[in-house]
């Protein structure tokens, strides 16, 4: 995957030619399993895993892999939809965690990249694009807005944007709504606004051109004035969910617990 990706990043990135279709299939699937072959993912995942393997043992009793007899679910569940864990499941979860997110990246994340609007941001900075080590940022510029439960970013957020530096010179953009040509000369401003993106969702490590860096890349912004955070100043509001896109049977659950 690695080689192919750089063979369309020498070929055609770097001289800005047009990609075909099986160019951007390699190009949105390097981009699909970078977003998740990071250690940041792996250790989430793991973490989310372990969770999951502590609330069944807890429910189903420590002895449930002996068992010979396959848990019945009530009637009304759809059994395609639910995952029930199987004896072994959990015996080799740091082994096979990588290999897990890759496939989930091919199965969820590569169809939703190819069917995206895709920009090359160029850029002739001195300094460039910097990445990470977790090299693909979801982000949505309107999340400030939102309340707290509603900041999550999903593939189906019209607008996400996904970035992903493949040079100093040049960032993939993925969005949902055309934003310019193939490939769009960016001021700047725009890439030391993508560094401070890339550098506030970096977990550890940062990697630049040089040593040289900027240091509105790692300031730490206010929240706008129009944000939910100061447009709702009572903590206890952040326990309410009570906009329209909170599903009524969640709001249920929020109000009891409230």
């Amino acid at each position: 995957m690695e080689s192919n990706f750089t063979k369309v990043r020498n070929s055609k990135f770097n001289f800005k030619r047009r990609l075909t279709e099986d160019d951007w299939v390699w190009a949105c699937l390097f981009a699909a399993t970078a977003h998740l072959r990071t250690a940041s993912s792996r250790d989430h995942w793991l973490h989310q895993m372990e969770k999951v393997k502590t609330m069944f043992e807890q429910v189903a009793g420590p002895d449930w892999e002996t068992r010979t007899v396959e848990p019945e679910l009530p009637t009304h569940v759809d059994g395609s939809r639910v995952y029930v864990p199987q004896p072994g499941d959990f015996d080799n979860l740091k082994e096979d965690s990588t290999r897990i997110l890759i496939e989930s990246g091919v199965k969820v994340i590569l169809p939703v990249l190819l069917g995206m609007h895709k920009t090359v941001l160029c850029t002739n900075d001195p300094l460039g694009f910097l990445t990470t080590d977790a090299p693909s940022t979801w982000y949505d510029q309107t999340a400030y807005r939102k309340h707290p439960y509603e900041r999550a970013i999903g593939l189906e957020n019209p607008d996400i944007e996904i970035t992903l530096p493949i040079s100093p010179a040049q960032c993939l953009l993925f969005t949902h709504r055309p934003v310019g040509p193939l490939y769009c000369e960016v001021s700047p401003d725009t890439v030391d606004a993508l560094n401070h993106r890339h550098a506030g969702h970096a977990p550890t490590t940062i990697v630049a051109r040089s040593k040289e860096t900027r240091a509105l890349w790692f300031q730490i912004v206010e929240a706008p004035d129009d944000s939910w955070d100061v447009l709702h100043p009572d903590p206890a509001e952040r326990q309410r969910w009570t906009s329209p896109n909170c599903p009524p049977e969640l709001r249920d659950i929020l109000d009891r617990e409230n």
